[in-house]
């Protein structure tokens, strides 16, 4: 048997890699967003609440769930951050952060409406 063994300098063995591109759709933004949407969803999926749309803005996802009057809000409301009401035509919009995404639904019934602070005038 006529083989033979070769000396390889350690820096020939090494592989050279071709510097890889950034990533253009799937960047780390990108990433930790889905991440995100994903967790609040099966979250909400786990409590009982059916998601009906997926809104992507700039200030993060955001999650319309579906209102039913037989399903209480409070596991939800117990676990998100502040909330937000906004008049609508059909009723209420609620929103507010859950898991770090922006979940709402439409409360139904007449908007909510704030009264005018009462002004108080100082005497001179």
């Amino acid at each position: 048997m006529n083989g033979y063994l070769k000396l390889v300098d350690k820096e020939d063995a090494t592989p050279t890699r071709r510097a890889e591109p950034e990533p253009r759709v799937f960047t780390a933004p990108v990433l930790d967003r889905l991440a995100r949407t994903n967790r609040a969803w099966r979250e909400l999926r786990c409590m009982g609440f059916s998601v009906r749309s997926i809104t992507w803005a700039e200030s993060g996802p955001q999650l319309r769930i579906e209102r039913l009057s037989n399903r209480s809000l409070k596991p939800l409301l117990d676990r998100m951050g502040p909330r937000r009401f906004s008049a609508s035509g059909a009723g209420t919009e609620v929103s507010g952060e859950f898991e770090g995404v922006t979940v709402c639904w439409l409360q139904s019934g007449p908007s909510v409406t704030l009264a005018a602070a009462p002004r108080y005038h100082l005497p001179l």
